[in-house]
């Protein structure tokens, strides 16, 4: 049985050991690199005219809720299971009741709370630059790409999870070509399948969120490969529910699943 007390122990447990040194390093890291970015494209000076909103909104989207979130959870989430492993912990975890579901829920949590905070800080302080250099209305901005930070970290997070109960011993190996062929080459394939990956719920939440569906008009009806005409909480239920079920299948890949550990190799 999931207790909401053991899961909130391992989170609050895996938070303060991941306060280290090293990782609040990566974490200054993954918010500086959207704002040197921006920051790269404002010394540029360049004019993107009556379409500036657009312009700007499109390498936020890129920048945060694609690369910043998807990199963070890759780098904390996939080795859930092997680093339980590697310490010599998983006979501890065997041996109680629900404490398997329950890190992996915990530790699932930190890794989401680590990214989302990085995120948004990066989020937030491009915005500003932005707004200082540029007229461009950032309040709206802001909140969209925030909502797509919150469910992008929810779906990735669930998925690295996923692939970490399921291929422990070589989860960054199969984590990473996953989110090259699978998340980037195929979510940007004019095909049904693009449906399948969680970029394209990202890429139609931010179509609809911003409204930019109006200005696409009839050429929606002539990309239906690349957007969905579908209203945004189809998207949105469709993430949660993404999440839900890759938590639940992870759940029952570490129940079923005879893991070795150090000692027994």
């Amino acid at each position: 049985m999931i207790r909401p007390t053991q899961i909130a122990s391992v989170f609050r447990f895996e938070w303060n050991r991941s306060a280290t040194l090293a990782r609040w390093a990566w974490w200054g890291a993954m918010v500086f690199f959207p704002v040197a970015v921006v920051t790269l494209l404002l010394a540029n000076k360049v004019n993107f005219g009556n379409v500036e909103d657009r312009i700007w909104t499109g390498v936020l989207f890129a920048l945060v809720p694609d690369v910043v979130c998807l990199l963070g959870l890759l780098l904390w989430a996939t080795p859930i299971v092997q680093t339980e492993l590697e310490a010599n912990s998983w006979t501890y975890l065997v041996s109680r009741p629900g404490a398997k579901a329950s890190v992996l829920l915990g530790k699932y949590l930190a890794a989401v709370n680590w990214t989302l905070l990085a995120a948004l800080a990066g989020l937030t302080i491009s915005v500003i630059a932005i707004a200082v250099v540029r007229p461009v209305a950032v309040g709206r901005i802001w909140i969209v790409l925030a909502g797509l930070s919150v469910l992008s970290c929810i779906a990735y997070g669930a998925l690295y999870c996923l692939i970490g109960a399921l291929f422990h011993r070589r989860a960054m190996v199969t984590a990473v070509p996953y989110t090259l062929l699978i998340e980037f080459v195929v979510g940007s394939l004019p095909a049904v399948v693009n449906q399948f990956t969680v970029q394209f719920r990202l890429r139609c939440l931010l179509i609809k969120w911003m409204n930019w569906d109006e200005l696409l008009g009839a050429r929606t009806d002539d990309l239906p490969l690349f957007f969905d005409t579908a209203p945004a909480w189809q998207h949105v239920a469709i993430l949660l529910g993404f999440s839900a079920a890759a938590l639940a299948l992870s759940i029952y890949v570490l129940h079923r699943r005879e893991y070795i550990t150090g000692d027994e190799s």
